[in-house]
């Protein structure tokens, strides 16, 4: 049975990677309604809660890879690496819905008829409900929101339910029963991948003084089709303090900082700094070489999101800009690196409130 559970577990890890490829090549086929398409439905809560698991995705994979072997304690040398890292974070099955309470949802003119015809009021009294329903300073409505986010089924769609509550329109005070509407245009656009995919090129150059720099660089690509044109840039840095010491460990360590940033098109603007510790230990030289590794990161991820809402077909839009931040703030990494003659594979699992995949394949020295 040990085996059994030891050969499942392989196979889970490999289909995981699997669906990583697969989502990264798979283009026009994932084609359905973007992101920005359907934000443009929602007001902000519910904009924000359908919206906050692709932040907390996002943060947790733009905070993957970078620790991997520590930068060596040497005073100078020529440490060059050169690949494509890619990252993948769990996504959580449980939580592909999202509800939010008491909050007030603009309608449209469609779902005001609808109220105010619920309401019994005469035909003649109809526009002055409407009018007061849809204007964003008139009467305020408590509903509570709910349905699939970003990454729920695409069968199911957005309600809104407003609870049994009365209006007063031109001195009438009119009863609006329960009942529940439908925001057809918003379902989940992702269909949770399980795992959802990063993808950037790699650059890192050292050593100086224990110290070596990575970069990472990926130009407006459209790698998750519903998602728009991705650009992406990040740099960091790793110091081995142990190149000061005169008797260093038998094994290496570093300090280490990174910055990065992440745009989708227009709406969203993703930032992310780390601070992190790290060690390794590699036995071999360059013909073969495996390196066990572990650390520590203390992170922070912030998306800003702009768009626009227009309830009223034709009138003024209203104009949402807010922030979200990543669900993590801190991780432990374990991982294992393998080199053939100069061919370097490194793979690390990443533990933290949304946990992560790492896999690199990097060539250098």
């Amino acid at each position: 049975m040990r085996a059994n559970g030891k050969w499942i577990k392989k196979g889970e890890m490999f289909l995981h990677i699997a669906v990583i490829l697969a989502m990264l090549f798979a283009g026009e086929s994932l084609k359905a309604q973007d992101l920005e398409e359907t934000l443009e439905q929602l007001p902000e809560d519910p904009a924000k809660e359908f919206v906050r698991p692709l932040t907390d995705a996002f943060g947790a994979n733009l905070n993957t890879g970078w620790l991997s072997n520590a930068a060596k304690a040497s005073v100078s040398g020529l440490d060059f690496k050169i690949g494509l890292v890619f990252m993948g974070a769990f996504i959580d099955k449980d939580k592909d819905v999202f509800i939010v309470l008491d909050q007030f949802f603009p309608l449209t003119e469609s779902q005001a008829t609808a109220v105010a015809q619920s309401t019994g009021a005469p035909p003649q009294d109809i526009p002055a409900i409407v009018a007061q329903l849809t204007d964003p300073s008139g009467i305020r409505l408590k509903s509570t929101t709910s349905g699939p986010n970003i990454f729920g089924s695409e069968d199911e769609n957005v309600t809104v339910e407003l609870d049994e509550q009365t209006i007063q329109v031109g001195g009438t005070s009119y009863l609006i029963p329960r009942q529940v509407l439908q925001v057809t245009e918003v379902q989940g656009i992702l269909q949770d991948p399980g795992i959802f995919p990063t993808v950037a090129p790699q650059l890192s150059i050292g050593t100086l003084y224990g110290t070596q720099a990575t970069l990472r660089y990926l130009p407006n690509t459209r790698y998750v089709d519903e998602l728009g044109k991705i650009s992406y840039f990040a740099w960091g840095i790793q110091h081995n303090p142990l190149v000061w010491f005169k008797n260093p460990l038998p094994l290496d360590f570093s300090l280490a900082f990174f910055h990065q940033n992440l745009k989708i098109e227009d709406l969203a603007d993703t930032r992310s700094t780390a601070f992190g510790v790290n060690v390794s230990k590699t036995f071999g030289g360059f013909v073969g070489s495996i390196t066990p590794y572990g650390g520590f990161m203390i992170e922070k991820t912030e998306m800003d999101i702009n768009y626009q809402y227009t309830p009223i077909p034709g009138g003024p839009p209203i104009v949402f800009d807010f922030t979200i931040e990543g669900a993590n703030e801190n991780r432990f990494i374990l991982g294992l690196g393998l080199n053939v003659i100069g061919l370097n594979i490194l793979a690390d699992y990443n533990f933290s409130e949304v946990n992560t995949l790492n896999l690199s394949v990097l060539y250098g020295f």
